[in-house]
């Protein structure tokens, strides 16, 4: 692969805001993975460590090679806790934007404004993903209100697909029967790759 198809971004944000899970969706959408793994399970590419299984939080940077229409994107899956900043800082010198989750139950929290802190300082662009709209209490509408007002984000791009970004099941093979929702997924996924690719 030609130097010019790669991207590097990192995914930072609030400790148990979704970016293991949203690295783990990514390889999974796009095929590197043919079952998701999930941090309760402890069975996820990111959190491989025993540590990491054990406290289901990522302490280490770990690397998510993404590969879409030609293009190779090295998702950074950076650690949320103030305890294991200094990985943060380590993986803003390799990266060329980060990507801020922020929990769409939580809102934006500590994490959210450090880590828009840090991209700014090092003057890397930003995209947020919210995640855990499934969630109970999760509120996608405010929480990107709350984004828009505290950041003052005119102009920010929001990656959606054709319908809301979910799938149901509460098993790996109730969520590959959803096919609807699979499908939403994956116009997620190559929409999310295509708008890295042009960063």
């Amino acid at each position: 692969m030609e130097t010019k198809n790669i991207r590097n971004i990192c995914l930072m944000g609030h400790g148990n805001s979704g970016k293991t899970s949203l690295a783990e969706s990514m390889l999974f959408t796009t095929g590197a993975l043919d079952r998701q793994g999930k941090v309760s399970d402890g069975n996820t590419v990111c959190d491989y460590d025993p540590e990491e299984i054990k406290r289901q939080i990522s302490i280490s940077t770990s690397v998510a090679p993404v590969s879409f229409n030609g293009c190779k994107v090295n998702v950074l899956d950076c650690p949320g806790f103030f305890d294991f900043v200094g990985d943060v800082l380590c993986a803003l010198r390799a990266v060329e934007a980060g990507v801020i989750v922020c929990s769409a139950k939580d809102g934006i929290t500590v994490g959210v404004e450090r880590s828009w802190k840090y991209l700014k300082t090092a003057n890397l662009p930003v995209m947020f993903c919210i995640s855990k709209c499934d969630e109970e209490h999760g509120d996608y509408f405010a929480a990107l209100d709350a984004l828009n007002k505290y950041f003052t984000i005119n102009c920010m791009p929001v990656v959606s697909s054709k319908y809301w970004n979910m799938v149901h099941g509460n098993t790996p093979d109730e969520v590959r029967h959803d096919l609807e929702g699979m499908q939403v997924m994956r116009t997620l996924g190559r929409n999310m790759a295509w708008l890295l690719k042009c960063i």
